[in-house]
């Protein structure tokens, strides 16, 4: 999303593992006014590139120390946060 470094497929992650747009913007507080209703119809119409930006970035993301940031996600075996 344009001015927060948060990928948009983050956020559908989230969507899809059942998080309401009350807690992403409790875990995201540059979130407390973006349009996440459109955001979230904008995503869900295009799944299929949801989750391909997903597949494509996801280990990069999670090797970066990013995996705080996904739903439901912890870090991979032997991966700690990027310093």
């Amino acid at each position: 999303m344009a001015g927060t470094r948060l990928p948009l497929w983050v956020l559908y992650k989230a969507w899809k593992a059942g998080k309401s747009n009350a807690q992403l913007r409790r875990m995201y507080p540059v979130l407390k006014t973006a349009p996440l209703q459109h955001l979230r119809e904008f995503a869900e119409s295009h799944s299929d590139e949801m989750e391909r930006q997903f597949a494509a970035n996801e280990p990069a993301y999670l090797v970066a120390g990013n995996y705080q940031s996904l739903p439901s996600t912890s870090p991979p075996a032997g991966v700690t946060a990027a310093q």
